[in-house]
C-alpha cells in the first residue's frame, strides 16, 4: 500500500479521483494528509468528507513553506507526494526528500501560468 499527501488548491476534483479509486480497490493506497494554500479550497471539504486529515499552509514565502511542509511531513509515511492542481511552487527540500508526481492539468510548460518558473513564464 502506498501512503500518499495529497496537495491541493482548489476544487479537489482530482483528489476526489484518488479517493474514489481507493474506496473501489482500484488504487492499493491511503491519503494521510491534504494539504492546501488555500483555505477555502473545496478540496479540503472533500478531503474532511472522506476521513482525511487537513493542513493549510498561510505562509506566502515559499522557502519557508518548504520548510514547513518537510518538518510536517516528517510526522507521516509518505511514499509519495500528489500534487493534483497545486497551485504553488515546491521548494527544493521537497523535491530532494520526496517523490513528487504532478498532476496538472495543462500542457507544460505552454500553458503553466504566469510565474510557473518563478519568472521564466509569463
Amino acid at each position: 500500500m502506498y501512503n500518499l499527501v495529497v496537495f491541493a488548491s482548489g476544487n479537489g476534483t482530482t483528489l476526489q479521483a484518488i479517493i474514489d479509486a481507493i474506496k473501489e480497490n482500484k488504487l492499493n493506497a491511503k491519503i494521510n494528509l491534504v494539504v492546501s494554500n488555500n483555505e477555502n479550497a473545496y478540496a479540503l471539504e472533500r478531503a474532511k468528507n472522506a476521513g482525511i486529515e487537513i493542513y493549510v499552509i498561510h505562509n506566502k514565502n515559499t522557502n519557508d513553506v518548504d520548510i514547513e511542509l518537510t518538518e510536517k511531513l516528517k510526522n507521516y509515511d509518505v511514499d509519495l507526494i500528489v500534487l493534483a492542481g497545486y497551485l504553488k511552487l515546491i521548494g527544493e527540500n521537497l523535491i530532494n526528500n520526496y517523490t513528487i508526481i504532478n498532476t496538472h492539468p495543462s500542457l507544460l510548460p505552454k500553458f503553466g501560468g504566469k510565474g510557473m518558473y518563478r519568472n521564466e513564464c509569463t
